[in-house]
């Protein structure tokens, strides 16, 4: 599709894993305005997905559910 991939962390602990998974830019909410950020980001984002990552789903499951 030839999209371009920016991730947004809390800190900079994940932009080694996101660069390495091919995000574009990493911005760290901690440091900067993440929607500053990708409106100077050479034309900014078309699509943006928000998604967290939790305990659950890293078992693979959701609680209460097998």
């Amino acid at each position: 599709m030839g999209a371009r991939v920016a991730v947004i962390g809390r800190s900079r602990r994940g932009e080694d894993a996101a660069k390495a998974l091919g995000a574009d830019l990493f911005v760290p909410a901690q440091e900067s305005d993440p929607a500053e950020a990708l409106k100077e980001w050479e034309g900014g984002a078309d699509l943006v997905q928000a998604a967290r990552r939790s305990r659950a789903a890293g078992r693979g499951r959701r609680r209460g559910r097998p």
